[in-house]
């Protein structure tokens, strides 16, 4: 039966790469490991396609200033993918917000997802071709 790969960009540390600094959303990946998000109801974002995955990476790194070096891309398996094209407004660089507002958006966001409630919050497009999945195994480095 052909296995059917997924591709997740992490930080260096193998740490969720968008929201490193926010240690209760934050996820601690390890190669070989199935691993689920912390928050109860919310879900690990991954790419169907390496192209799109690169894309994400490649934006990513220039937004938040890091060489493109401190971001690493995986082959992975996952649970239960689903494509999605609407996400929580987590812009960290939106003037109007403060970060806890952020965090407490997408806290939100996860919440009424997980209890089937419409979001009534701030959302933005999710990076063309995410998938949310309930956890990641990561494979090896691309």
């Amino acid at each position: 039966m052909k296995q059917n790969y997924f591709y997740k960009v992490t930080s260096k540390s193998l740490k969720s790469a968008w929201i490193t600094s926010v240690k209760k959303l934050c996820i601690q990946y390890v190669i070989g490991k199935l691993i689920y998000p912390k928050l109860k109801g919310s879900k690990s974002m991954v790419f169907k396609s390496l192209k799109s995955a690169k894309k994400w990476k490649d934006a990513l790194s220039h937004r938040i200033f890091n060489p493109v070096c401190y971001l690493k891309l995986f082959k992975c398996t996952v649970k239960n993918p689903k494509l999605k094209r609407k996400f929580a407004n987590s812009s960290l660089f939106e003037n109007n917000l403060m970060k806890k507002e952020i965090v407490d958006n997408i806290i939100d966001f996860w919440k009424a997802r997980s209890s089937n409630n419409k979001f009534m919050g701030r959302q933005q497009p999710a990076p063309s071709g995410t998938y949310f999945c309930d956890a990641v195994k990561l494979i090896e480095e691309v």
